[in-house]
């Protein structure tokens, strides 16, 4: 468990960031656990396939009932973990190996994940301040970039 932090809910310049003061812990789980349930009421079960990788209401569940589970609010956790299970959004895999499986990788255990795109990835983009090849799939993208990178160094 963490103690107070720097904490704000509002752009800061430079100058203001330098001087933040530290925030009651509680005050900023409040204001996390507030934040979440406000958004599990907005947000859709599931995205098309296209949109993989964006917030559901699942996955605010998850978070926080994670948020729950640090503090020791097991009763907390139990319901939101039964809300998410009750769902049947989610469930298990045949088997554990099936979890790893780079052909399973959308799998029906995955509650949030993050797609990776080297194309949205400033580093990837520019060498020496020259863009580099636009690709759309991932799986060859990475192998262009990596031989141009290394020819210009």
């Amino acid at each position: 468990k963490f103690g107070s932090v720097p904490y704000t809910d509002a752009v800061l310049t430079v100058a203001e960031s330098e001087s933040i003061s530290r925030t009651a812990r509680e005050t900023v789980k409040g204001n996390v656990v507030r934040m979440l349930e406000d958004a599990i009421g907005d947000l859709p079960e599931s995205y098309p396939a296209g949109e993989r990788g964006r917030i559901t209401s699942g996955a605010a569940k998850m978070i926080l009932a994670k948020v729950h589970l640090f503090d020791g609010d097991w009763a907390e956790v139990k319901r939101l973990t039964q809300e998410i299970m009750d769902s049947r959004v989610y469930s298990l895999t045949g088997s554990y190996a099936d979890v790893f499986n780079i052909d399973n990788e959308y799998n029906s255990e995955v509650i949030l994940d993050v797609q990776y795109s080297p194309v949205l990835r400033e580093w990837s983009m520019r060498v020496h301040g020259r863009l580099l090849q636009h690709c759309s799939y991932p799986g060859t993208c990475g192998q262009l970039h990596y031989a141009e990178r290394k020819k210009d160094f």
